[in-house]
């Protein structure tokens, strides 16, 4: 088992399960999909902004692919938004900049496909200068 981590790791660092998710022009969604081998992970980056809202859902099985979302600094308060987790959805406004990382490992012991698709919508903190007008008065 030692040296399947080892290969694992000499891919990840060599690029090979590593890949990262681009967003179009004017696209705010991207979508990935693709089988994993019995042991076998992907890690996929995006570079996000501080303030945006992230949606993020993975299908495939839940109990023999954990879904794994990191920051670009954990800290101990939040080392991860989610680790090793079921889940198959999270979603929520992001606190950092900078390239977070999902990760997907299969451990069951077959091949098995999933779909993961990221979604990012831009959020405005700021209010608007100009001032609602009052509706009209109808006498």
């Amino acid at each position: 088992m030692a040296g399947d981590r080892t290969d694992i790791v000499a891919d990840l660092q060599a690029g090979r399960r590593l890949e990262p998710i681009r967003f179009a022009s004017g696209s705010f969604s991207q979508q990935t999909e693709g089988s994993l081998a019995a042991g076998e992970g992907m890690v996929y980056i995006a570079s996000l902004r501080q303030g945006q809202l992230m949606r993020l859902n993975l299908q495939a099985d839940a109990t023999a692919v954990p879904l794994s979302i990191y920051p670009p600094r954990p800290t101990a308060q939040v080392p991860a938004l989610l680790e090793d987790s079921s889940e198959r959805v999270w979603s929520g406004e992001l606190d950092q900049s900078g390239y977070y990382e999902v990760v997907i490992v299969n451990r069951g012991a077959a091949s098995i496909g999933y779909r993961l698709t990221l979604a990012i919508d831009n959020v405005t903190t700021t209010p608007s200068d100009a001032a609602p007008e009052a509706p009209e008065s109808k006498d």
